[in-house]
């Protein structure tokens, strides 16, 4: 997660982990946003998401169709919990 500051992003935390291949948060990746959430709560600055996976190819099988496909589902899941937790939708990006 990084806040952008006079045109330069900011690093807001660690990088926010997710099972190899998985759109799921670990616990441990759930926990850390949810306290950055806190942290970035009442806030007035943008926050700028920016999903990434490996560079291996997908699983055969796997339900998402591309390594784009899963870099956008995991930064989907990561503004859907900063939203559950209170962040304000118009801060994302």
């Amino acid at each position: 997660v990084y806040m952008p500051r006079h045109a330069q992003a900011v690093p807001a935390g660690e990088p926010i982990l997710f099972a190899p291949f998985s759109v799921e948060l670990t616990a441990e990746g759930a926990q850390h946003l949810r306290e950055m959430a806190r942290k970035l709560s009442g806030k007035p600055n943008k926050i700028e998401l920016c999903g990434h996976t490996a560079s291996r190819p997908l699983p055969e099988g796997h339900p998402q169709p591309s390594l784009m496909a899963l870099s956008y589902a995991r930064g989907r899941k990561v503004y859907d919990l900063l939203v559950a937790e209170g962040l304000e939708r118009q801060r994302l990006r």
